[in-house]
């Protein structure tokens, strides 16, 4: 049987959530990616196609003559560093669940709005993505769905100025946004 976490393991497992994301300008690796870069080019490239031309390196190649393929490091690595995530989020939400604790509400806003922002990315580079408790891939409609009822949550949950005053935490405006965003696609 599992203990159950106490309030301050819970706020560090949201930590290392957001650590997950970003290496906050410490230059350590990811521990899902192994990246320090994590998501710096790989997640911003589908989006940001035509301006990739920056670089006299050559190593945007594939990517100005369209043929990237699956394999290619940027993809491979934003697409699983991006299912890590998510894994650590659900992670998260499982483990407050468990711990009983109801006055972490807006850690459960984050967790979630952390997830549908990696949704997001996922539904809108690569479509069919797999939803959490399936082994399968969800349609993009199922996905977005599951997003809009995610978001409609976390908002509920969030505050409009960040927890603790720690500016970069997801907060309800950042939550609405998104929500926004999920019902124009």
């Amino acid at each position: 049987v599992q203990p159950k976490l106490n309030e301050q393991e819970l706020y560090t497992e949201a930590v290392a959530l957001y650590d997950q994301y970003v290496d906050a300008g410490n230059g350590k690796s990811s521990t899902i990616s192994g990246s320090s870069d994590l998501f710096y080019k790989g997640m911003w490239m589908p989006g940001l196609l035509p301006s990739l031309d920056a670089q006299a390196t050559g190593w945007d190649h594939d990517w100005n003559t369209q043929s990237v393929s699956t394999q290619n490091a940027n993809v491979k690595n934003s697409y699983d560093t991006a299912l890590g995530i998510i894994d650590c989020a659900n992670a998260l939400l499982v483990d407050l669940d468990y711990s009983g604790i109801t006055t972490l509400t807006v850690l459960e806003g984050e967790a979630r709005a952390m997830r549908d922002f990696i949704y997001m990315y996922l539904v809108e580079n690569w479509g069919n993505v797999p939803l959490p408790g399936n082994q399968t891939c969800g349609s993009d409609i199922e996905v977005l769905d599951f997003i809009i009822a995610d978001l409609t949550k976390a908002a509920a949950l969030l505050n409009w100025q960040p927890r603790d005053g720690q500016y970069g935490r997801f907060t309800k405006g950042m939550a609405l946004s998104y929500l926004g965003e999920a019902y124009l696609w």
